[in-house]
């Protein structure tokens, strides 16, 4: 993906998100917050050049969604079609699309169909087997042990009895379906080789299934091999709930043969078989099946009466959507023998499976892999008795032991690291567009944030009855802001990190500059104010005398004590990739830096500028990329997910919230109380810098308390919480 197109992708024309109105807000609600935002982004209203160029880019983004929404023709249009239907000139109602527009759709649909047929045409299923036996894979080590010269024993035990080999049997299927004319007919053909101690054996199939109507199938097939024989069969469908059908083959040294078989969907999701294998006299078999498919569960018991008698059961448990337990048991003239397992499916066409099966035959693990049409299956032999406890719980546990430490410490990891490079890889690609949309939001934070100052003071005086503050406020991977990248791969992943652990994460780095800032400029602002005020004392003290030179001795303390509220109104962290306001213009005209900026964007000031009358709506439904003083950090990207953390002070308490891109918002009534003091403190510190406000560092005024007992009933959420922690 290119550049450009990047920023097409990313193109701010959410009209709704603009203006901050949900998709139903009536004519009168459009004119009010049009109204509103002109206020601040108007040209007219700036009088600094460079604010003014800031404000004509901003507010020709207002006006263009103003236009539009207040048409209702034009907005009818946008609803239905989006932006592109505005340029393509789209009419409800009278022109659904233009020439261009259906040529476009043809094309796709054409495009569509022929890579559908072409993957009609390459339906390949595969299925490999290889048993492995390790059950002298000891007597083998200590027979080469023993054994003089370099032949090694020459492949026998030390008794003198031979060795089994290690690969005691493989088996290989494989076809291919091709799709002939348009009725549905299909022409196969199939291989399968099997080698088992030393022996082989392999055929090779050609088949062809004819659609007769919609209710009957013919398929008819030739084997060639050592077992050469030719099969006719035809399926019907009775009822709408019933199907039957009749092979009929002939087979080389066996003769005639025929088999039925009738299919039957019962009530409540169940299905039953019945199969009758007429002959010939040496393979005629009787089975019943009947299998039961649940929400999560799925339930299957046979039969089977004939040469060989045995009864099974099986039952697939889906704990997960991506992960199943299975238990198979199987009791029959052959033996008894119990497999239980677990799946998991790793990708759309990505299955793994592995299980341990205990039986008269001996222990054995089985692995399975299924990609695509592709079945790997890999059982190995570890016992040939089941008489040993310990072997046999050993089998049992190990291999759900290995999958979970390989799942856990080498699959994980290794997709979590190809995931964070691939991420890397796209904001590097796109680090010119990212620049960009952060610009924007840099020129649209500039222009807002001496509204959202004053905003956030009025705020601040209303404590402790009400008063909504925003002290934090992250729009992007919040995950990695508020845990760091590597907590955050791992919790999502599942390995826990979840709250960042002790480690400096990109929040508590913001909150440590900010402390230290306020901190230093506190200090320096009190160090000038005393020198300047002893200086004053020292003047007053030579030309009026004691008494002069007393009184401006006491008041040097108290505007020393001044200095750090307004100092702290300077102090603002830079902790994103949006520089500050008040440098707007230094970084716009800085050259970018290779590095890309992080994937978050301090958002504090814009969700600050929308508060009224202690209140903040975010619709939902709308994306908050594109509301004024919000980008998307992460444009172009096809693995980040964007969500929105805020950290608000109301009334005396601090609360923490996260929402997702098109979830709606309320404050306050959302998010939990942040008891911890020390956490606490520092959401207070990062959100006096980061709006200028050192009122949010000092208690609120007393004599309030009949008020805020009022605003807590009112609040929904935040009322019925306890006192503010100190």
């Amino acid at each position: 993906m290119s550049q450009r197109d990047v920023a097409t992708q990313s193109d701010d024309t959410e009209y709704y998100a603009i203006l901050n109105i949900p998709r139903d807000a009536s004519d009168e609600d459009v004119r009010r917050a049009y109204r509103t935002l002109a206020q601040v982004y108007h040209p007219d209203k700036h009088s600094d050049p460079e604010q003014k160029i800031r404000a004509q880019e901003a507010f020709g983004k207002l006006q263009e969604a103003y236009e539009v929404l207040s048409d209702p023709n034009r907005r009818q249009v946008y609803d239905v079609y989006g932006k592109e239907g505005l340029l393509a000139g789209f009419e409800v109602g009278t022109k659904l699309d233009s020439v261009e527009e259906m040529k476009k759709k043809w094309e796709e649909f054409k495009r569509k169909q022929d890579e559908e047929r072409a993957e009609q045409l390459s339906n390949h299923r595969g299925t490999y087997t290889c048993r492995i036996d390790l059950t002298d894979v000891s007597a083998m080590i200590a027979s080469a042990a023993a054994a003089p010269g370099p032949g090694g024993g020459g492949g026998h035990m030390g008794g003198g009895m031979p060795l089994r080999p290690l690969f005691r049997a493989v088996a290989v299927t494989n076809s291919i379906d091709t799709p002939v004319g348009d009725n549905g007919d299909v022409v196969y053909i199939q291989g399968q080789a099997a080698l088992r101690n030393g022996a082989g054996l392999g055929n090779l199939i050609f088949g062809y299934r004819r659609v007769l109507s919609q209710h009957d199938t013919l398929e008819g097939n030739v084997v060639l091999g050592l077992r050469s024989a030719l099969a006719l069969t035809s399926t019907r469908q009775v009822t709408p709930y019933t199907s039957a059908s009749l092979t009929t083959s002939y087979a080389v040294g066996t003769g005639v043969g025929m088999q039925l078989s009738s299919t039957r969907h019962l009530p409540f999701n169940m299905q039953a078989t019945l199969g009758w294998v007429v002959g010939p006299t040496a393979a005629s078999a009787l089975t019943f099946s009947i299998s039961k498919r649940g929400a999560k569960y799925i339930a299957l018991a046979k039969l089977e009466l004939g040469a060989v008698t045995s009864l099974s059961a099986r039952l697939t448990y889906h704990w997960a959507p991506d992960s199943h337990l299975r238990a198979i048991g199987r009791l029959g003239t052959s033996g008894v023998d119990l497999e239980l397992g677990a799946g998991r499916k790793w990708g759309p066409s990505t299955t793994g499976y592995m299980a341990t099966v205990v039986g008269m035959q001996g222990v054995a693990v089985k692995g399975r892999l299924v990609r695509g049409g592709q079945t790997f299956e890999v059982p190995v032999v570890v016992s040939h008795s089941a008489a040993d406890v310990r072997l046999v719980a050993a089998a049992y546990l190990l291999p759900p032991l290995a999958v979970i430490g390989l799942s856990r410490f080498v699959v994980r990891p290794l997709v979590r690291w190809q995931r964070r490079r691939k991420e890397a890889q796209e904001r590097h690609e796109h680090c010119e567009a990212i620049r960009s949309s952060l610009a924007k939001a840099t020129a649209e934070l500039a222009l807002i944030e001496p509204v959202a100052r004053r905003k956030a003071r009025t705020e601040a005086a209303r404590r402790p009855a009400s008063g909504l503050v925003i002290l934090d406020a992250v729009y992007g991977a919040t995950d990695e802001y508020l845990q760091g990248a590597a907590a955050a791969a791992a919790a999502a992943d599942g390995l826990g990190g979840g709250g960042g652990g002790g480690g400096a994460t990109p929040q508590r780095q913001a909150i440590a500059a900010a402390s230290a800032k306020l901190a230093s400029s506190s200090a320096a602002a009190a160090a000038a104010a005393a020198a300047a005020a002893s200086e004053a004392a020292s003047t007053a003290a030579a030309a009026s005398g004691p008494a002069a030179a007393s009184a401006a001795t006491a008041a040097a303390p108290a505007s020393a004590s001044a200095a750090p509220a307004a100092a702290a109104a300077e102090a603002r962290p830079q902790r994103d990739g949006t520089p500050d306001a008040s440098s707007a213009a230094a970084s716009s005209s800085a050259p970018a830096a290779d590095t890309p900026p992080p994937p978050w964007l301090s958002v504090t000031a814009a969700l600050q500028y929308q508060v009224s009358d202690s209140r903040l709506t975010l619709h939902p439904g709308v994306p908050k990329k594109n509301q004024m003083g919000f980008a998307d950090p992460t444009p172009g990207s096809t693995t980040a997910v964007r969500r929105l953390y805020v950290a608000y002070l109301y009334g005396s308490l601090v609360y923490e919230t996260t929402c997702d891109d098109m979830e709606g918002l309320a404050l306050p009534g959302a998010g939990e109380v942040v008891w911890d003091a020390g956490r606490r403190q520092g959401l207070l510190a990062l959100g006096a810098a980061a709006l200028g406000c050192p009122e949010l560092l000092q208690p609120p005024q007393e004599g309030a308390g009949a008020g805020a007992a009022a605003a807590g009933s009112g609040a929904g959420a935040v009322g019925s919480v306890g006192s503010t922690p100190r």
